[in-house]
């Protein structure tokens, strides 16, 4: 059976709602629409009409089931200019004033100053729309870059987000030469954005086995995180080639190296000490983790650092977060903070002597410094 529905649209972003439009770049006449978890549409990548006003014609084509599979085209006799959406890294404030209303009532009770994000559901996402995995991660970073304004506005200085986990090095070739290609295309974008980074203040810090990062990839983030490093108003971790027990596998290491060349005692270790050795610059204790898509574990990401964390699982999948989901998940931290508070979970008590806390502190700097000189001479490939 086929049905056919004609009507006139504007080619915009607005102009087919919830979701974006989906436009076949090779073919200015012909685009693919929006759709819904419950239809999937054919289209091959995410781009915009530059010409917003433009009136089109939409034939719909559905098939015997549309619910599981149905395609949208718009179709006209138009010279319309088509391009690539272009990601930026620093988006402007776009809230609607019921949402800066809602925001700045949630914000009378506490906000978490650290949060981490498990970004799962890229590739469902992707699988529902019937496009490539590669176009459910892109469609994902849009939606980080979104959170991270979303975050900044609301009063949270500290954003994790676990962006590729070493098991991901498991997957496909082809997804992770697509999932290395991404990055770089973004660390490029984010290098070319290093003023209004600067002007807004954040600082970003790669954290993650840099023996595993890509040869091509290391002089990008290492000249993010040199350029960046003494901006102190926003901070942005990217979990990158990590794993919460390679980190802690990492950190026992450096403290043995260090008691082995006698710069440090054994009884100068404590959890503390360990946690300090996990960044170069320091990081606030993570206040709420959450975790998209529906899955109901950590999957290896801040498990140290997640004893007095607040856990919000969502059903949602990552690509169509929104301020309303991230809103939600701060007051489900309002709610349940302050019952982990009273567990009383660590002993925050510092019984270290002077030369001990010396010691750890003269260590801490001296690995510092070596690691800056590293990103340096990393950086320094990019001239």
């Amino acid at each position: 059976m086929l049905l056919s529905a004609v009507e006139k649209a504007s080619c915009s972003w607005a102009g087919l709602r919830p979701k974006p439009l989906y436009v076949q770049p090779d073919d200015s006449s012909c685009c693919v629409g929006t759709t819904s978890r419950r239809q999937s549409y054919r289209h091959f990548s995410t781009c915009r009409c530059t010409e917003p006003s433009l009136s089109v014609v939409i034939r719909i084509r559905t098939e015997l089931q549309p619910q599981k599979s149905a395609q949208v085209i718009i179709a006209g006799n138009y010279d319309c200019q088509i391009q690539k959406f272009t990601m930026t890294w620093i988006k402007d404030d776009n809230r609607s004033w019921y949402q800066k209303f809602c925001m700045n009532v949630l914000k009378q009770g506490p906000v978490p100053s650290h949060v981490g994000i498990i970004m799962d559901g890229n590739r469902r996402y992707a699988k529902h729309l019937c496009v490539s995995t590669i176009e459910g991660h892109k469609k994902g970073f849009e939606t980080l870059a979104d959170t991270l304004r979303w975050c900044w506005e609301f009063g949270v200085t500290e954003l994790t987000a676990y962006v590729f986990s070493i098991e991901n090095f498991k997957r496909s070739k082809e997804e992770v030469d697509g999932l290395m290609a991404l990055a770089k295309e973004k660390f490029e974008k984010l290098l070319n954005e290093h003023e209004r980074l600067n002007e807004e203040g954040v600082c970003v810090q790669i954290i993650g086995d840099w023996t595993l990062v890509p040869d091509d990839l290391k002089p990008l983030f290492a000249k993010v995180m040199v350029m960046t490093r003494h901006n102190s108003r926003a901070r942005l971790n990217v979990a990158f080639a990590y794993t919460s027990r390679n980190e802690i596998t990492r950190g026992i290491r450096t403290i043995h190296e260090g008691i082995a060349d006698n710069l440090l005692l054994p009884e100068d270790v404590s959890e503390d000490f360990l946690t300090d050795t996990f960044r170069m610059l320091p990081s606030k204790p993570l206040d709420l983790l959450v975790r998209t898509s529906g899955e109901t574990r950590l999957s290896d990401f801040l498990l140290w650092q997640s004893s007095e964390t607040v856990l919000c699982f969502t059903d949602v999948l990552w690509p169509e977060f929104t301020i309303w989901n991230l809103m939600a998940a701060v007051f489900y931290y309002q709610i349940n903070i302050m019952s982990i508070k009273k567990l009383q979970l660590r002993d925050y008590k510092n019984t270290h002597t002077a030369s001990q806390m010396s010691r750890q502190q003269d260590y801490l700097s001296l690995i510092a410094e070596n690691f800056w000189k590293q990103m340096e001479i990393e950086a320094a490939v990019l001239g």
